[in-house]
């Protein structure tokens, strides 16, 4: 009876591992249908599974990331606007269309252009106003310029302000423009403005017939302005939005570039400070007149040129320097909404 019980418990057992096996084996090898809650949907998808990191010296470092090549012609960041190197902002973003085709206008310039000459074979300065339809052709002595008493008032005809008050125009600035077209080989010079009635008490270059704001056609403005800083003892300004270069005489000279568009107010920047002594230097050697300071008596002599002189600081507005204060007033075709109004602050 004994024996009997134990030979059906054995059996028991071995029933029941065969039974807990093929359990198993089911579960390990036969394949299961997932249930609806595992199915992928639209808003649920599978992941794949991310690389396991290496591990260095007991301590697990993320796997490195690939980076993308930069874009040529974008920041380093190599995405055009990104925060850290954003898109610069040129000129011409910042001035509405009709201003930038007006801009292009003036400097456009015809394929059968030619420099006029006189008998001689010598280049002639033509001085076109872009205010009214009139330009005049005037006669150089020679090479550097020098032009008589009646090609001067020819001069100051066209360079007029907008009222029709005339002045005389010192005959330096007159030689400095000429060098300036000639140096091009240019056609005519583009006349924005000349004399302007001088406004209260300024002491603004164009009121005193020392000053013109032009164009040279078919030139990009800061080539004009590399030879003018070379002629010394002349204010040179770059207005990069407005489209064009201001070239005054003066006893010292003073560079500066103005990136404020039309109808805004001035933001001068000086520039070229030490250049501007060196070309005064070379002006002096080379026997150059240096026009007489503000308030100076016209019956003195300008005073000896000293290339120790100290460079005007960004506060001095002695020797004309109220040109950058100037409100450079363009009035083209009487619209007063085309005019290049600025109101620069002192530089």
């Amino acid at each position: 009876m004994h024996l009997t019980c134990i030979g059906a418990a054995r059996a028991r057992i071995v029933r029941n591992a065969s039974v807990c096996a093929a359990v198993m084996f089911a579960l390990t090898v036969a394949p299961r249908t997932p249930a609806a809650s595992d199915r992928p949907t639209a808003k649920m998808r599978p992941v794949p599974s991310a690389p396991i990191p290496p591990k260095t010296k007991g301590v697990f470092l993320p796997a490195p990331s690939p980076i993308a090549a930069p874009t040529p012609g974008l920041g380093r960041s190599g995405f055009k606007g990104s925060p850290a190197h954003p898109a610069p902002r040129t000129a011409s973003s910042r001035v509405p269309a009709r201003v930038q085709a007006r801009t292009q206008a003036w400097h456009a310039i015809a394929s059968d252009a030619s420099l006029r000459t006189d008998d001689q074979g010598r280049a002639m300065l033509v001085l076109r106003s872009l205010n009214r339809s009139e330009h005049t052709v005037l006669r150089a002595r020679d090479a550097s310029g020098g032009f008589d008493a009646e090609s001067l008032d020819q001069a100051a005809h066209v360079l007029r302000d907008a009222s029709g008050n005339e002045h005389p125009i010192e005959p330096r600035l007159i030689d400095v423009v000429y060098r300036i077209q000639t140096h091009f080989g240019a056609p005519e010079i583009r006349v924005l403005s000349g004399y302007r009635s001088a406004r209260g008490a300024s002491s603004s270059n164009h009121g005193k017939g020392r000053a013109i704001d032009f164009i040279v056609p078919g030139v990009r403005d800061d080539e004009v302005a590399k030879v003018a800083r070379e002629q010394g003892f002349t204010g040179v300004g770059i207005y990069p939005v407005s489209g064009f270069v201001h070239v005054d005489v003066r006893d010292k000279s003073y560079f500066w570039v103005d990136s404020s568009g039309p109808g805004k107010r001035g933001r001068i920047r000086p520039i070229f400070a030490a250049l501007a002594a060196h070309s005064d230097a070379r002006a002096a050697a080379r026997g150059e007149p240096r026009v007489l300071p503000f308030g100076v008596d016209l019956g003195s002599s300008p005073p000896a040129f000293d290339a120790t002189d100290a460079f005007p600081d960004a506060s001095d507005t002695r020797d004309g320097n109220d040109d950058i204060n100037d409100d450079h007033t363009h009035e083209l075709d009487n619209d007063s909404d085309d005019s290049i109004d600025r109101d620069a602050s002192k530089p």
